[in-house]
Formats: structure tokens, sequence, C-alpha cells
């Protein structure tokens, strides 16, 4: 049984507002993996990875870096299909913000590509997918705003 996410409850797990999602729904930065018909309990839903991406996009946004450079990192991990429980927790993102993005698990791997990337920037993704999983978890335990749509 796939579980899914209300707009109100990603925004929730990724610490933004849910405005702020929707203005990057408009923007094309994220994307839901479900999107129900519209009026009263239509809406978008959003799987794990979605609201990891939506985790990303706010972290990436968080270090000043526009929105036209965070759609391949963004992308680059869709296309992974990697979920967040299959990340590991020390795994962190590598990206030059232009060609390059790469998922490594290995601190000192990550330190050494991270020497051959100027410019680079490094983000604790397994970190940001273990702190989602709590909160989610969490969520799922009090019955908070997560749905199965038909």
């Amino acid at each position: 049984m796939a579980v899914y996410f209300s707009a109100r409850a990603a925004a929730q797990l990724a610490h933004i507002s849910p405005t702020k999602l929707h203005f990057w729904h408009k923007k094309q930065l994220v994307r839901a993996s479900v999107r129900a018909q519209r009026g009263r309990g239509g809406g978008r839903y959003y799987t794990l990875l979605d609201v990891l991406l939506i985790c990303l996009a706010a972290e990436l946004s968080a270090m000043g870096i526009a929105i036209s450079r965070r759609r391949p990192l963004l992308e680059y991990l869709r296309n992974l299909g990697v979920e967040p429980s299959e990340i590991p927790a020390q795994a962190v993102l590598i990206s030059d913000l232009a060609q390059r993005c790469e998922l490594v698990d290995d601190a000192q791997e990550a330190a050494r590509r991270l020497a051959r990337m100027p410019r680079a920037i490094k983000i604790s993704l397994g970190q940001i997918a273990r702190r989602l999983l709590r909160e989610a978890a969490q969520m799922r335990g009090e019955g908070l705003t997560i749905v199965v749509p038909p």
C-alpha cells in the first residue's frame, strides 16, 4: 500500500510554508507524484521521495542557490530513484552546480571528490533523509494528514 502526503504535510515535513511549496510548483522546481481531481478533497499528493526532493530544494534555498541551479540536482536525485530509506546515513550529495552531481556514501571519498571540484557544494543527504523518515513516522503514528488516494 502506497503512502502519500498532502501538500500541507509535505511542506511541514520539509520545514517550509505551503505557499513556498505552491510557488515551487508554479516554477516547476518540484512536482507531486499524484495529482488528484480538482475540487473538494483534490490536490497534490507526495511520496517520501518527492518530500525528500522538497527538503533538498529547501536546503539549497537556505544556501542561497538560485532555482535554476537547484533543478539539475533535484532531477539527478529523482532519476536515481533512491528511496529515502535506502540512503545511507553518511551519504553526501556533491555538486559543482554546473555539470557534475554525485551521491557518495563514504566520508573520505567525498572529501577526495570535493577537492577535485572547485566551488563544489556538499549536502548531508543521509542526515536529511534520516530526519525525514523520523518525522514522517511520527506523523504517521499521530494519524496526521497522510492519505492514500483512490
